[in-house]
């Protein structure tokens, strides 16, 4: 790249991160930058991306990532009153997660983790609304963001998660659950 290109990329990508358009990252992944010029005389910064979409294998297994590990069981831990016998089935799962154990995918934990998603995906998990009242809402929000189960008689009738806004961050707990609970009101 030549200096004044260089000098160029420097600035637009400056004033992008400084308009919060884009933000720093230590991503592996690159993509080549080239520049075209307007009619106006101004270089337009291009991205070119065909090098990175030829790449198809962009997630690793499950069975080789632990921190996803930790993540699906704390989403799973959210869902714990819903699933008849939580622990039993998590447990080859959060063995894996202790300390001094070694990471092992093994056939008991795949059948474990199918367990899981069968369960909390399954269709009979999910009612539909009935008459006016008795309604529950059980929400739970974090700095990162806001989930809730929507329930009546026991029986779960919808689920409800987001991250949280850049503005959403600021608010204190009662509110970060109010914004959760608005949404519902239709049903």
């Amino acid at each position: 790249m030549a200096p004044a290109e260089f000098k160029e990329l420097k600035d637009q990508l400056k004033d992008l991160l400084d308009k919060g358009f884009i933000r720093p990252s230590i991503s592996p992944w690159g993509a080549p930058v080239l520049f075209v010029r307007k009619k106006d005389g101004s270089l337009c910064m291009c991205i070119d991306y065909r090098q990175l979409n030829k790449d198809q294998q962009l997630f690793a297994k499950f069975s080789k990532c632990e921190f996803s590990l930790r993540s699906f069981l704390g989403l799973a831990g959210y869902y714990r009153r819903l699933v008849e016998g939580f622990s039993s089935i998590a447990s080859p799962l959060t063995t894996l997660t202790q300390k001094k154990a070694k990471f092992v995918w093994s056939k008991v934990c795949e059948k474990s983790f199918q367990e899981f998603k069968d369960r909390l995906t399954s269709t009979l998990l999910l009612t539909l609304p009935v008459g006016t009242d008795g309604f529950v809402v059980y929400c739970d929000d974090s700095r990162v963001g806001l989930g809730c189960v929507l329930m009546k008689n026991g029986k779960v009738i919808a689920y409800a998660s987001r991250q949280l806004k850049v503005h959403e961050k600021n608010y204190p707990t009662h509110d970060l659950e109010l914004v959760v609970v608005v949404p519902l009101i239709p049903f």
